[in-house]
């Protein structure tokens, strides 16, 4: 039973990072907002893999947030992963419902902001908006990556899907690198470069969403 779920659940090292260091600085607040957030965006994609009977195989804590994997974890063309109980549309249907709900959440928070004056609201709502803008970007494994390329299967085939989505990883990796070079440079903030380095790095036979 334990052995099952802890290959259900998976937590990187790296998964700490972030939240010891808006622990030590006292950033609580912004840490509780990035966790619901984070769950939020989840729960949309749980949600619609539940409604097509898709199956989840594990949730894994990193760097960037929570990923979900599902299917069986087999492996299709150019190492990127397949599941085994979801058409290809229903995949990226799965895949863009966490955007969705994202987009959701941040209108939600930013009309309690606006109405109800809110404390906090459009910062909460600004959240929601950055993390569905980062996960739609074209590159597996992020959400919009995932889609591309189920709807790229779906019309022209497993190697056309997986050598395009190859391409696009290299060239969105390469563009962000070079913004978070100027980032750097200007602000000194390094959260492009670490987004580039986990894009570069991401989605090498898993299935995440």
């Amino acid at each position: 039973m334990l052995e099952a779920v802890r290959k259900k659940i998976q937590v990187s090292p790296l998964f700490a990072i972030l939240p010891t260091v808006l622990a030590a600085t006292g950033e609580w607040r912004i840490l509780a907002a990035i966790i619901f957030a984070v769950a939020l965006h989840e729960f949309g994609h749980i949600f619609m893999l539940k409604m097509l009977g898709g199956s989840i195989s594990f949730v894994r804590f990193g760097i960037v947030g929570a990923e979900i994997g599902y299917g069986s974890g087999s492996t299709a063309a150019g190492g990127i992963a397949e599941t085994d109980n979801l058409s290809y549309l229903g995949e990226a249907a799965a895949a863009l419902a966490g955007p969705a709900a994202s987009l959701i959440s941040a209108i939600i928070a930013a009309l309690a902001g606006q109405l109800l004056e809110v404390p906090g609201a459009y910062f909460f709502s600004g959240l929601n908006l950055a993390l569905a803008a980062f996960n739609l970007l074209p590159v597996y494994p992020l959400d919009g990556g995932r889609a591309l390329y189920c709807v790229l299967a779906h019309i022209f085939g497993l190697n056309a899907a997986a050598a395009v989505c190859r391409a696009l990883k290299i060239v969105v990796s390469a563009v962000v690198a070079v913004g978070g070079a100027l980032l750097l440079w200007k602000t000194k903030n390094p959260t492009l470069i670490i987004a580039a380095g986990y894009l570069l790095g991401a989605g090498r036979g898993r299935k995440n969403t």
